[in-house]
């Protein structure tokens, strides 16, 4: 979005100057996104630690010379009731702040951990965020059924969308299905993507679901919602 206008990307990418013939890089610290960020030769498409926040990274080069950093957070949410529409508030606003990045990796650094571990951490925190802060940044929610109200009045919403200057956006999934319908073996690359995302949470989810039993009583597996 410009100016309060819509432009449709197609007039505004240049060609593609970054590797999208490549898995995307899966970079689980700063230094691992760092990294993908220094070399055009790597994936054009990170895939960063749950950690850090956003659940992808990807760069594109404007026709202007410029290049823009985009960030996504996607969430999955059950209907349940067809009157609802929009993304829970608390929702929408947590999605905003994890891809703001004074957020990223912050949960990485606690009060039990030693104070040299904590500067050694924030010192590869701020290096990162140095890094990022050469690009220009636009910060993505997607949301499916229910879709992120970026409008919503709540105060939540807000502070999330005020804690960054960059640009936020969202995009409609048909859009997004349309894209990759014209992608040769679009389903391909989404299938990677899930995958990588899959891998890497899927311990802490099983161990989620397991439920202690109580005397007398056997409690019930909850469903782990992303």
């Amino acid at each position: 979005m410009a100016g309060g206008l819509l432009i449709d990307y197609d007039s505004i990418l240049h060609d593609a100057t970054f590797n999208d013939q490549v898995l995307p890089l899966r970079a689980k610290d700063p230094e691992g996104v760092i990294k993908w960020l220094t070399s055009d030769s790597l994936a054009a498409w990170c895939i960063p630690g749950h950690k850090m926040g956003p659940d992808l990274l990807t760069r594109v080069k404007l026709s202007n010379g410029s290049t823009v950093l985009i960030v996504v957070q996607a969430k999955c949410w059950e209907i349940e009731s067809s009157e609802r529409r929009f993304l829970p508030a608390d929702a929408t606003a947590h999605a905003i702040l994890s891809v703001t990045p004074s957020t990223w990796f912050s949960g990485t650094i606690t009060s039990n951990m030693k104070q040299a571990t904590q500067n050694k951490q924030s010192k590869k925190i701020h290096a990162m965020l140095r890094e990022i802060g050469k690009y220009e940044l636009l910060r993505v929610v997607v949301a499916l059924p229910l879709v992120p109200d970026l409008n919503s009045t709540t105060r939540a919403v807000k502070d999330a969308i005020e804690a960054d200057k960059s640009l936020l956006a969202t995009i409609g999934i048909a859009r997004i299905a349309e894209a990759f319908s014209q992608i040769p073996k679009g389903r391909d690359v989404l299938r990677v993507l899930k995958r990588g995302r899959d891998e890497e949470t899927s311990g802490s989810s099983q161990m989620k679901k397991v439920q202690p039993k109580k005397a007398r009583h056997t409690a019930t597996p909850q469903k782990v919602r992303k």
